[in-house]
């Protein structure tokens, strides 16, 4: 089943949700220097998380994490997306 929404993605036992400013504080405003990668969706960043609260952490420390910053001008559309979000989540 591929979901239609990001509400059904949400509901998935695998998925948590973040708001824009944490994932900001976790990748150190989004840093050039912590660039892993980049795609059609966009740049991914490396930042970190506190294990037990998923709360943003100092790097080095807790979890880390890969997030993905989608880029405004590229060509892949909001479905793959979704598809791409509920194939990690599963």
């Amino acid at each position: 089943m591929t979901p239609r929404s990001e509400g059904e993605i949400l509901r998935c036992a695998n998925v948590r949700s973040f708001a824009f400013n944490e994932l900001k504080t976790a990748t150190r405003n989004f840093r050039p220097d912590s660039v892993l990668g980049e795609g059609g969706f966009g740049s991914v960043f490396k930042g970190w998380v506190d294990e037990n609260t998923f709360l943003p952490s100092r790097p080095g420390t807790g979890m880390v994490i890969a997030v993905k910053k989608l880029n405004q001008d590229g060509f892949q559309g909001h479905r793959e997306w979704l598809v791409w979000i509920f194939f990690l989540s599963a």
